[in-house]
């Protein structure tokens, strides 16, 4: 979610005192904590998903290349969405940034946070897929010219954070602790700026929009194409000497894979939000009945926060490493160990970790 997706079409008034929508207290109480239950599991899987991907590639010095580095990079953007943005929205639900719990001026620097953190780590996201997206360009079209070295990396890792925070910076201007009707939420407000509302969100979306989707999508795109072709027109071995050049092949296929998989949830799990924002901005969805408008903005959005559980699923399916690191955690818990007191043997590396560019 860039804004505060409430703020296009779910005016205030629609609401009443305890900030719930014009239904039985018992319907409102019962989606609550759905709501909450679903917000909860997500958090739960995405905080030891990503967690897990960090562990696997910090243990195993054979998958710190290029690549996985820019995958944990996304494991560490990704994590910023339960710790932040999740409870965001459980806050946010129960009215509580402003409760006694909260007091007005921690309850609006949470406010703050929540929304810039989510930003960020959309960014991150995005912008470490296309740094992926160049690494295997340079992988499969020209195998003697890496993309960038790690020393390359630490340089544009730190970029890519320093983007995002520039880019998140507005939302610790423009989200205050509004008035409601009889209650107070956390709600985009560009009103001391001097700015029209309205104006200031379809000039923040277009800006956005072009940046996150307009750009990345196509470029991502054609390198993509461009290595699929690359990958295509590379004859089969004909003899035991290209043995090497065919495993090499085979592992760019799979890495290839994985890489566009990750790139597409990651698109896709924010288009429908996307959709939502467009619509709102345009007045399309002003007739739609209020409960109907509140069930399309959390189905929206909570699909869009799943992007951040996604990639662990992706990894264990097409990777052995991670299905071989998860058998080694398993057994690391259920014997009670701890990850420093079993290393990985030699036999588990001829098994995890092939080669550095097997994910």
């Amino acid at each position: 979610m860039l804004f505060n997706v409430s703020n296009v079409f779910r005016p205030l008034e629609t609401m009443d005192k305890n900030g719930t929508f014009p239904e039985t207290s018992d319907e409102a109480l019962s989606k609550k904590i759905a709501k909450t239950t679903a917000y909860v599991l997500l958090f739960l899987i995405s905080v030891a998903g990503n967690s897990f991907i960090v562990w696997v590639i910090h243990r195993d010095k054979r998958l710190r290349n290029t690549t996985n580095i820019l995958v944990a990079n996304m494991a560490v953007s990704d994590l910023l969405v339960p710790v932040f943005t999740i409870q965001g929205e459980v806050l946010d639900m129960y009215c509580l940034y402003t409760s006694k719990p909260l007091n007005n001026d921690f309850g609006l620097g949470l406010c703050k946070l929540v929304h810039f953190f989510q930003e960020v780590s959309v960014v991150v996201s995005i912008y470490s897929c296309i740094f992926i997206a160049i690494d295997r360009y340079f992988a499969v079209v020209y195998p003697l010219k890496r993309g960038f070295s790690k020393t390359r990396l630490k340089y544009i890792i730190p970029g890519i954070w320093i983007f995002a925070l520039m880019m998140g910076a507005p939302n610790l201007y423009k989200y205050r602790i509004v008035n409601g009707k009889g209650h107070k939420i956390c709600q985009e407000d560009w009103s001391p700026a001097g700015v029209p509302h309205m104006e200031a969100m379809r000039i923040q979306m277009f800006i956005l929009f072009s940046l996150l989707n307009g750009l990345p999508i196509p470029f991502i795109t054609v390198l993509y194409v461009l290595i699929c072709i690359k990958l295509r027109n590379q004859k089969g071995p004909g003899v035991v000497g290209d043995a090497a050049r065919a495993r090499r092949q085979r592992q760019n296929n799979k890495v290839l894979k994985l890489s566009i998989v990750i790139v597409c949830l990651l698109f896709f799990s924010w288009l429908f939000l996307d959709i939502v924002l467009f619509l709102g901005l345009l007045g399309e969805l002003d007739s739609l009945p209020v409960i109907t408008a509140a069930n399309i903005v959390f189905a929206a959005r909570f699909i869009a926060y799943s992007s951040s559980s996604y990639n662990i699923f992706v990894y264990l399916i097409f990777t052995k490493n991670y299905r071989e690191h998860l058998k080694i955690l398993v057994s690391l818990v259920c014997c009670k160990g701890s990850a420093n007191s079993l290393p990985i043997s030699s036999s588990d590396q001829k098994r995890v970790g092939q080669s550095p560019e097997h994910h």
